[in-house]
C-alpha cells in the first residue's frame, strides 16, 4: 500500500494547535462594521507585526482552510493516478455548475500521484499535493453570484517537507477568487472568463503607484495561470465524485495501531464503530477515500505502420443522460477518453487503461 499518511491537510494539523481561536475570532467578525480593521488586528494578534503581509496573509488563508475542511469532516479522497490520467484528457469547458453535485461543503482532493510541478520561488523542486474545495450556495439570497466553489492548491517540496513541518512554513499558492457562477446553468468557460473580467476591472480602477500595480498583476497572474493549468483536472474529479456509483473505497491511514483496526473491524453497531473511528481521528489517523482503484495500465505492442495515423488518445467528456419518468431528470455519463487505432500500438504521449 502507498504511504496514506503525508497529505499537506494532515501535516498541518499540527500547524493549527496555536491558533483555535483564530477561526472563530474571524468568523465573528466577517460581518461586522469596520471589520478591515478588526481583521488587522485578529492577524496582528497571531503572526505578529513584523512579518510580510503576503506571509500572514498566507498562513492565515491556510489555518481558515483548514478548520473549515475539519469542521466540515476532514475528508480527503485520494485518487488513483491512473484515473487522474484519463480524467486530464476529459474536457470540461461546458459543464454547468448545476451539473455537479459535491460530497460536502469542504473536502480535500489529493493530486500528489501525478507529481505536478508547483509553481513557487521558494522551492524548485515543489510538487502539488492536492486541493482544498470548498462550495457555497447564495441561490436564495439577492445576489448576481449564486454559487462559488474555491480551491485552495496546496503544495510540498520533497527535499525541504521535513524543515517546511517543523519551520511552520508552506509551499503554498492561494486561489482566493476562485470561480464564480450567476445560475446553475453557467458554465467553467463562463467563469473563467469572469474570473479574467473581475481580476482586470479591479487593477484597472486602482489608482496607485505603478510598481504596485504592476506587481499584484504578476501575482494575479500566477494565480490565474495556475488555476487555468489545473482546472480541467479538478473540475474532472469532482464530476467523476458527482457520477453514478463511483469507484471510492474507504481505508484508515497508515499504521492504525491494531486494537483500534480490530475495534473497527468488529464494531456490531454504527455507535460503537463511530466510536472506534474517533479514537483513530485522535490518535492522527484519518479515514482516507481511494478513488480509482479498478483503474489500472495494460500494455500494448507496438506494431504501428507509418504509412497510417498513429496511436493517439481522443479527448473524453462528460454526457447528460436523461433518465426517471418520462426522462425528465438527467445524470452525469463519462465517456471515457479512448486511443484511436491502439490496434497499432500505445500513443507516444500517455498509456491504454483499462478498469478491472
Amino acid at each position: 500500500m502507498s504511504n496514506y499518511n503525508f497529505y499537506y491537510p494532515n501535516r498541518f494539523r499540527e500547524k493549527t494547535r496555536n491558533f483555535d481561536n483564530l477561526f472563530n475570532e474571524w468568523k465573528s467578525i466577517e460581518n461586522a462594521w469596520g471589520r478591515a480593521l478588526k481583521q488587522e488586528q485578529v492577524i496582528d494578534k497571531y503572526f505578529g507585526k513584523d512579518q510580510p503581509n503576503e506571509i500572514k496573509n498566507s498562513k492565515l488563508f491556510s489555518i481558515l482552510e483548514y478548520r473549515r475542511f475539519e469542521k466540515a469532516g476532514s475528508n480527503i479522497f485520494h485518487l488513483k493516478k491512473e484515473l487522474l490520467e484519463l480524467l486530464e484528457k476529459t474536457d470540461v469547458s461546458d459543464i454547468q455548475i448545476g451539473q455537479i453535485k459535491f460530497p460536502f461543503d469542504n473536502f480535500y482532493i489529493s493530486l500528489r500521484e501525478l507529481g505536478k510541478p508547483l509553481p513557487t520561488n521558494i522551492s524548485k523542486d515543489a510538487i502539488i499535493d492536492g486541493v482544498y474545495v470548498s462550495f457555497t450556495d447564495d441561490s436564495k439570497e439577492e445576489l448576481i453570484y449564486k454559487y462559488h466553489i474555491n480551491f485552495h492548491i496546496c503544495g510540498y517540496s520533497e527535499s525541504k517537507k521535513d524543515v517546511e513541518f517543523k519551520l511552520n512554513v508552506q509551499d503554498i499558492m492561494e486561489l482566493p477568487s476562485g470561480l464564480t457562477f450567476t445560475n446553475e446553468t453557467a458554465t467553467i468557460t463562463d467563469a473563467i472568463a469572469e474570473v479574467h473580467k473581475i481580476m482586470t476591472d479591479t487593477l484597472e480602477s486602482k489608482t496607485r503607484d505603478q510598481k504596485e500595480i504592476e506587481k499584484e498583476i504578476n501575482y494575479q497572474l500566477e494565480e490565474y495561470k495556475l488555476l487555468k493549468d489545473n482546472l480541467n483536472l479538478m473540475v474532472n474529479c469532482l464530476l467523476y465524485l458527482s457520477s453514478e456509483k463511483p469507484d471510492i473505497e474507504i481505508k484508515f491511514a497508515d499504521g492504525l495501531p491494531v486494537n483500534i483496526k480490530n475495534k473497527i473491524e468488529k464494531a456490531n453497531t454504527k455507535h460503537r464503530r463511530e466510536l472506534a473511528e474517533s479514537e483513530a481521528k485522535k490518535f492522527g489517523y484519518s479515514k482516507i477515500k481511494l478513488v480509482g482503484n479498478s483503474f489500472t495500465k495494460i500494455s500494448s505492442k507496438n506494431n504501428s505502420n507509418t504509412n497510417e495515423v498513429a496511436p493517439h488518445w481522443r479527448r473524453g467528456h462528460w454526457r447528460n443522460q436523461p433518465f426517471g419518468k418520462e426522462l425528465t431528470e438527467t445524470k452525469i455519463i463519462w465517456i471515457k477518453p479512448t486511443i484511436v487505432n491502439k490496434e497499432k500500438g500505445e500513443p507516444t504521449k500517455g498509456h491504454i487503461y483499462t478498469t478491472e
